[in-house]
């Protein structure tokens, strides 16, 4: 755990068949098209923590956000900018 001042803070989550992202009271959702919907939910988590920064911070640079998530994998390579485990995983996290 880290304590430091965040600019905001995003609660998001994913799910097989989509994805959900609340900032500043305000929401936003998504299904997922395609391919997606094979996708592995670690790496839909990556994804859906991708789309709710470009939702509610797109338009910030040089900040800090929390981003509150729910899976511990996802987590990680978020934190570590990275992993090992798989290649979609890793491209997913260094997208972010």
């Amino acid at each position: 755990m880290r304590r430091m001042p965040f600019a905001r803070g995003i609660f998001f989550d994913a799910s097989s068949t989509g994805w959900g992202a609340h900032c500043l009271g305000q929401s936003v959702s998504g299904a997922w098209q395609g391919e997606e919907v094979t996708f592995h939910i670690n790496v839909l988590e990556l994804r859906a923590a991708g789309r709710a920064l470009q939702a509610f911070a797109g338009d910030r640079q040089e900040v800090t956000i929390l981003l509150r998530i729910d899976n511990t994998t996802a987590l990680t390579y978020i934190n570590k900018m990275g992993g090992i485990q798989g290649l979609l995983l890793q491209a997913e996290a260094r997208r972010l």
